[in-house]
């Protein structure tokens, strides 16, 4: 029996479509054929977006780029 805890977040109808959208686009570019539940959905989307975020932070630093917001 698996060991992670769950809890619940209130997100728009909107951002819900959005996150799960961009896992599935990562299932796809993975060549994965089979559906992944939700949570799996969640954590490959939040991943991603952790790995972004990291690169871009870096390239701030280094000053390879001014000028970003995030929103």
């Amino acid at each position: 029996m698996s060991k992670e805890k769950y809890t619940t977040i209130q997100i728009t109808e909107e951002d819900r479509t959005r996150l799960l959208g961009i896992a599935l686009d990562i299932m796809k570019f993975n060549g994965q054929e089979e559906p992944m539940n939700p949570v799996s959905c969640i954590h490959h989307a939040i991943n991603a977006l952790d790995k972004e975020f990291k690169s871009l932070k870096i390239a701030v630093e280094n000053n390879e780029v001014q000028g970003v917001t995030l929103q």
